[in-house]
């Protein structure tokens, strides 16, 4: 699939302010967490999964770093864009990011990888249309480099959830079976 070897950085560091819970990758889907499910997901694409964690989060998610292709690391937990850029600085590129509350189809994430490599810029970020000419982003960026020339996939709404609150986790529950 790939030419190049990559990084995934699975961020579950949050505060999960809206959803009322930091820990809210741990929830159940389709008979697993968010979160293994998407370690499962990235396993496929990705040389290593990082998964990290926070002061929050470390001490509810240990289980998630008993897996062997896994290896947790502890951030401060000082925002999504401060503790990405933390991480940043420490893999090697290309990394490919997810939030830990990132729910998709199986094949979205592969996809989304596939093209996000053929693109000659430093950052590809996945967004959906929320309305016509307003774009969300979903938690899902490759990183060629921390920063520089930018762009952007549109994935399909209906094939990607932003857990948010329990009503988006129900919409996620789509993706089951």
């Amino acid at each position: 699939m790939r030419e190049r070897r990559v990084t995934c950085l699975l961020l579950a560091g949050g505060a999960g302010t809206r959803f009322g819970d930091p820990a809210k990758f741990l929830r159940d889907l389709c008979g697993e967490s968010i979160a293994s499910r998407l370690i499962r997901q990235l396993e496929e694409l990705c040389e290593y999964v990082v998964i990290a964690l926070s002061h929050r989060t470390i001490d509810r998610a240990r289980a998630l770093c008993e897996n062997p292709r896994a290896l947790c690391v502890e951030l401060p937990g000082s925002g999504y864009v401060d503790d990405l850029s933390l991480a940043l600085r420490s893999l090697p590129k290309p990394v490919l990011t997810v939030a830990a509350d990132v729910v998709a189809r199986d094949s979205v994430i592969r996809n989304f990888l596939e093209n996000a490599l053929l693109r000659s810029v430093d950052v590809v970020t996945a967004v959906v249309e929320d309305s016509p000419g307003w774009q969300n982003p979903v938690g899902l960026a490759l990183f060629n480099r921390e920063e520089g020339s930018w762009d952007t996939v549109v994935l399909d709404a209906g094939d990607v959830v932003d857990v948010d609150t329990e009503e988006d986790l129900e919409k996620a529950g789509r993706f089951c079976g």
